[in-house]
């Protein structure tokens, strides 16, 4: 019977097993799955976390309790614009069940009447979509633009409930911010030339009109030639 050749066993033996440990690639992480909230903190963008205050701004305004809602946001100003999951507003809410005086309260705290939704909606659509008449006008001369389309490229004419929404829109001219919102250059420049507004006129917020241009436009296709005839009726520009 045969022995069997013993296999000789290199000096260089420790040396070579070092090296063929060094050499082995680590083992790839897997990468955690972000989510939404967590995608926005990592951009830098705000987020709305659902708080007790919060969530009751929410019910509030879409029940109408003037007082509570009042006492919340006297404590707590910085909420007036915050939103939920679906980028609702207290002013959406407001106005979607026709809440006047909530409206009112909110317009008056700073609520922004142009913010859009999930499905880019403003305060005003939902307005519109209800059918709530009551404060259609309220919104229109907070600086609330009827030319604003959602994501289905519908405004608050389009979406009017009924016909006395429609006809309310059209015995309420458009105001000077909504022009500049929708870039018509030749109204604007005839409400330049036949009425005698301030160059710097501002809205209930605070802001003039080139910021509300830049702000709330609904036409970017004619956004130079309307800030080329702000500056030239001497608009300032910050």
């Amino acid at each position: 019977m045969k022995r069997k050749r013993r296999r000789k066993i290199p000096r260089d033996w420790k040396n070579r097993c070092r090296k063929d440990v060094d050499e082995i690639p680590e083992p790839k992480k897997k990468r955690r799955k972000i989510g939404e909230e967590q995608e926005k903190k990592k951009n830098g963008e705000k987020l709305s976390i659902d708080i007790p205050n919060k969530n009751a701004l929410f019910l509030l305004s879409s029940n109408g309790d003037y007082e509570k809602l009042r006492f919340l946001l006297d404590n707590d100003t910085e909420i007036v614009d915050e939103y939920d999951l679906n980028k609702m507003t207290p002013l959406m809410f407001a106005c979607r069940n026709g809440h006047k005086k909530v409206v009112r309260l909110l317009l008056t705290r700073g609520a922004k009447s142009n913010f859009k939704d999930k499905n880019e909606n403003t305060s005003l659509i939902h307005a519109s979509i209800e059918g709530r008449t009551n404060v259609i006008p309220m919104l229109l001369r907070n600086g609330a633009s009827r030319f604003m389309k959602n994501d289905k490229g519908k405004n608050s004419i389009d979406l009017s409930k009924n016909d006395e929404t429609k006809n309310l829109f059209s015995r309420i001219p458009p105001t000077i911010f909504e022009l500049v919102m929708d870039c018509n250059v030749k109204k604007v420049r005839h409400v330049f030339e036949t009425e005698e507004i301030l160059s710097n006129y501002k809205d209930s917020t605070g802001r003039d009109l080139l910021k509300i241009l830049y702000e709330d436009t609904t036409n970017k296709k004619e956004i130079c030639n309307m800030v080329e005839l702000l500056l030239n009726y001497d608009v300032e520009l910050k």
